[in-house]
């Protein structure tokens, strides 16, 4: 629920610059990515918000990058 919530404020604050045509969402260690797939579930409720996000995880350790990429793949495309 918490990376939910993160996802909606940042598309509020999107909204709030001017609803630019790319942002970054960056974390740093995040883990297994669970917080940046909650928020990036949430920003699909606004689409022009979602289409300009710009992901970038901060990550050492390689087994967690490939958690990473397993938790943000996108169904079907192999992209993430």
């Amino acid at each position: 629920m918490f990376g939910e919530l993160i996802g909606a404020w940042a598309a509020t604050v999107w909204r709030q610059m001017g609803s630019p045509q790319s942002v970054r969402l960056i974390e740093l260690g995040p883990g297994r990515g669970t917080l940046m797939a909650d928020a990036l579930r949430a920003a699909q409720a606004l689409p022009e918000f979602h289409r300009a996000i710009a992901v970038h995880l901060v990550e050492v350790s390689p087994v967690l990058g490939a958690l990473q990429e397993k938790t943000l793949a996108v169904p079907g495309t192999g992209k993430r």
